[in-house]
């Protein structure tokens, strides 16, 4: 149950300890100061550059504080995914150029943002 502040009632006085302001006392339990890990990069967008490479770029979330993105590069393998690579690059990052070891159709990257709150949910592009 959260903490908060007891509100008088019937028979309890005349109320001077209520404080509907909520200015003094401790915090309600469970609030993060209004933060919480970032909403994931929209707008990918690749442009093929050659057989193995393309350069993959995306628009930040606005109004939120990142602190990295994190790219994490997948190969393609039937039904499955195998991570190939994972870089992490600073929070002002929108765009990489991806080399792969085979034709570009066989790889996805994944994008995600973090920041003190912690890691957002991905956006995942098919190269080639």
């Amino acid at each position: 149950m959260a903490q908060g502040y007891k509100i008088p009632g019937p028979g309890s006085g005349n109320g001077r300890d209520f404080d509907p302001n909520r200015t003094r006392g401790p915090p309600v339990q469970g609030y993060k100061n209004g933060g919480g890990p970032p909403s994931a990069p929209y707008n990918l967008m690749c442009q093929v550059t050659s057989e193995k490479e393309a350069d993959v770029s995306w628009t930040l979330p606005s109004g939120q504080p990142i602190t990295s993105v994190n790219c994490q590069l997948f190969e393609l393998q039937g039904n499955n995914s195998v991570k190939v690579v994972e870089k992490i690059f600073g929070g002002g990052t929108q765009s990489v150029t991806v080399t792969t070891g085979g034709s570009l159709g066989q790889y996805v990257l994944q994008v995600r943002a973090d920041n003190q709150y912690g890691t957002g949910k991905p956006a995942a592009i098919r190269l080639g």
